[in-house]
């Protein structure tokens, strides 16, 4: 991008922008987000990724402008395209952890809603053979990795509601609970 003076202002502009717009767009595309942007390390420390390092390339001068311009705008588009877990991970990425908390208790309280205690369709063992199998896509392991990793940091802790937490927690042991009675559904029925 030249720097052509005050005549080719707007067009350095917008050569800018579409630059950011493609990073987000390999980000999305490629999901490799611990290479690109970083990641998050279970004390809650912030490990830059490749483009973080080169963010001065992109005309970004400071960690509080890259991650908006780049992570919290993929985070954005990725929940306006219903890619919830990758939501998750660009907003954590971006440091909006209560934004990340408020995505979580959704997504817990529709996979719990989903269990069907009344019929029972699915044995305990189907719903935890599920969760096992899903990886990273598995929302009760998800919510109960980030709120460790919440609670291990004050500076986290610092950005995000009690509320929010609390509700996650809430979730989970609701959780906790339904698969205890599955369980004890289960042994009653062998």
């Amino acid at each position: 991008l030249s720097d052509g003076g005050e005549k080719n202002k707007q067009l350095k502009e917008s050569q800018i922008e579409l630059c950011r717009e493609s990073i987000r767009e390999l980000v999305l595309e490629s999901r490799e987000f611990v290479l690109l942007l970083g990641k998050l390390t279970k004390t809650g420390t912030r490990i830059p990724g490749i483009i973080e390092d080169r963010k001065s390339l992109i005309f970004l001068d400071d960690t509080k402008s890259y991650l908006y311009n780049i992570a919290e705008k993929a985070a954005e588009r990725a929940n306006e395209e219903g890619r919830l877990i990758d939501c998750i991970l660009l907003y954590q990425l971006s440091e909006e952890y209560d934004t990340v908390l408020t995505i979580v208790e959704k997504l817990l309280g529709d996979f719990i809603n989903s269990i069907d205690l009344i019929n029972n369709r699915y044995s305990i063992s189907e719903i935890l053979n599920n969760i096992e199998n899903e990886g990273e896509s598995n929302i009760i392991k998800l919510s109960d990795n980030l709120l460790k990793i919440y609670n291990s940091s004050t500076d986290i802790l610092s950005k995000t509601s009690i509320k929010n937490r609390i509700n996650c927690q809430k979730l989970l042991d609701i959780f906790e609970i339904i698969k205890e009675f599955l369980i004890g559904v289960e042994n009653n029925n062998l």
